[in-house]
């Protein structure tokens, strides 16, 4: 495992950035790298990867899929890659780089898929201009305590509380068909610590490697698991959507990790995780 003093984590104080400090027992990093907050060429990037040592392990997670439109996502995913590369190469050239990626590159049909799919893009092609060693990694979708009001779960979890502190008896849920595959937070920063440290994850790679179950959760299921976990009485009313499939293959990752697979925590576990930490905010 990476230790503290020589990991360097890009989006520290996001979802993801914030289970994985935990995991490490606390890393240095930086909150943001969205393009002009640090500028390409920046001395302080490059002050705070030197500062005490340079890292041997840089987890690049940064970047908001929360942010609207088509240029921002650019700056927030694109410029920012090349930023931190850049800036890895001129001061920890042999480290390692594990850049996020999402499922949504593969059809990259949303703003949101298409500045991730040009992010990848551009990693792969300054990493290998600049001889760094990287990992990209392709992660499916994430839930567990504190995340976004603004993704799906989150955003349910959110709903629900309102329905019962209002006294509404109907929740409403849209595209109940949907399926995806769900993972816990702490067991993907789990698996990027571990993969920081595989060496059979770092060959060299044109495509990403997938961190995914192979195990797909509909929308219906997961309200269902929500009122479960809430003792909720609320009945729920589905509202339509395109009712898409997305589910990744696990085998490139088995073959990597072999005995520690992706999935130890079950959806109804996160979900009520997620629901206690808002009980606790609330209160």
């Amino acid at each position: 495992m990476p230790s503290p003093e020589t990991t360097f984590i890009a989006g520290n104080t996001g979802f993801l950035g914030r289970a994985v400090a935990t995991l490490l027992g606390g890393a240095r990093g930086v909150s943001h790298l969205s393009c002009p907050l640090i500028p390409a060429n920046s001395s302080d990037l490059r002050n705070l990867l030197r500062d005490p040592v340079p890292p041997r392990v840089v987890f690049h997670l940064a970047g908001s899929p929360s942010v609207c439109d088509g240029e921002s996502l650019r700056r927030s995913f694109v410029e920012s890659t090349i930023v931190l590369l850049e800036a890895v190469a001129d001061v920890a050239p042999n480290c390692r780089v594990v850049m996020l990626g999402s499922a949504a590159e593969i059809a990259a049909t949303s703003d949101y898929g298409k500045a991730k799919r040009e992010q990848l893009r551009v990693g792969l092609e300054v990493a290998r201009d600049r001889g760094i060693a990287l990992l990209p990694v392709r992660l499916f979708n994430t839930i567990g305590p504190g995340q976004s009001r603004h993704l799906v779960v989150g955003a349910m979890v959110e709903r629900l509380n309102e329905c019962i502190r209002h006294g509404i008896e109907v929740i409403e849920v849209r595209d109940p068909f949907a399926v995806r595959d769900y993972l816990d937070v702490r067991d993907v920063a789990r698996c990027l610590v571990e993969l920081a440290s595989e060496d059979s994850a770092w060959t060299s790679r044109r495509e990403p490697l997938e961190l995914c179950s192979g195990e797909g959760t509909s929308v219906a299921g997961l309200v269902g698991e929500l009122l479960a976990v809430a003792a909720a009485t609320q009945s729920v009313r589905f509202l339509p959507g395109p009712g898409d499939h997305w589910v990744g293959n696990p085998r490139e990752l088995e073959s990597v990790m072999g005995d520690r697979p992706i999935k130890t925590m079950s959806t109804f576990r996160s979900i009520g995780d997620m629901w206690s930490t808002r009980l606790r905010e609330a209160a």
